[in-house]
């Protein structure tokens, strides 16, 4: 629950050497998973003779038809004239509330050893989970919240709804680190101005940030990935084209037999740059991913009709 607005009302009186302190905190934004949309926190101190402040807070959710209270007392020796330690105490308790319950996303194994390999996303804690609810994947990490490269939605999980789940997904080896982040996303939410896909879906909003996990990374970020075949300029060509992060020296051997590759040729590396790139999106920094090194090795005199093995 994100708090949009406070309101402070004190009515201070002076009793009996005492001073006494009563006041509101309320007003949230209403949610399609709340009913009623109301978050209402009341509170009640005294100043007594030996200047202690003693602050009870009792906060109340009501989610669906269950309700869950809280009740939190904090004493501190504070002098009649520090009005401004209301307030401040008052945000501490709020966060102290939210601490009880926070969501859990562990995701594992966290190196994986070859492009491709699946990883668990296990989450939990999440205490009032909505069909919308989502989980982003981001490479590199370290990208904003905005900048996912794709989603799921934790309704995918058949245990959802009980605020914990999990599902297993596959990771291409982009040569980058990943991280997983769950979202709270409701209906109320989606207006003109909500971000689309091509297909003109919504896209899921990222104002309500729930857990994040840990960084996923590869043993191998320089790994041979997307290798491709094509034919030369002669008959007797094949092309062998693949990709690495590092522009580093390569080359591909070939033969008749597996065990035994006895032609090697040089695959030169080259690279393109942002700049080289025409216009927005593809130029600018939002969209735009290193590509690697393409790695070009041109096998040559090739026997037609015979099956060949290359490395």
């Amino acid at each position: 629950i994100e708090l949009t607005s406070l309101s402070l009302r004190s009515n201070k009186q002076r009793s009996g050497g005492c001073l006494h302190l009563r006041s509101s905190l309320f007003e949230c934004e209403g949610a399609q998973c709340l009913h009623p949309p109301l978050l209402f926190v009341s509170s009640e101190s005294k100043l007594q003779n030996g200047g202690a402040l003693t602050l009870s807070v009792l906060c109340s959710l009501y989610v669906k038809e269950h309700s869950l209270s809280l009740s939190l007392k904090h004493t501190m020796d504070v002098s009649m004239g520090c009005p401004f330690l209301l307030p401040i105490l008052f945000m501490a308790i709020l966060a102290g509330s939210t601490a009880a319950n926070v969501a859990k996303l562990d995701v594992y194994p966290k190196i994986l050893k070859k492009s491709g390999d699946p990883v668990k996303i296990k989450w939990s804690g999440i205490s009032n989970p909505c069909a919308l609810d989502w989980l982003g994947v981001y490479s590199p990490a370290t990208s904003s919240d905005e900048n996912y490269i794709g989603y799921v939605f934790l309704s995918s999980s058949p245990t959802w709804n009980s605020g914990s789940g999990s599902i297993v997904l596959p990771l291409l080896n982009l040569r980058s680190s990943y991280q997983f982040r769950i979202f709270n996303w409701n209906e109320s939410e989606i207006n003109n101005g909500t971000r689309r896909d091509d297909m003109g879906n919504p896209l899921p909003g990222t104002r309500h940030l729930l857990a994040t996990s840990e960084e996923i990374s590869f043993v191998n970020y320089n790994d041979p990935s997307q290798i491709h075949l094509a034919f030369g300029a002669k008959d007797d060509e094949m092309r062998v084209m693949f990709i690495t992060r590092d522009g580093m020296r390569s080359s591909v051997r070939y033969g008749l037999k597996e065990d035994e590759l006895g032609e090697t040729v040089e695959a030169p590396a080259t690279t393109y740059t942002r700049p080289d790139m025409c216009d927005s999106p593809a130029n600018s920094d939002i969209g735009w991913r290193d590509p690697g090194y393409i790695h070009d090795g041109l096998m040559k005199n090739l026997k037609p009709g015979k099956k060949y093995y290359y490395k």
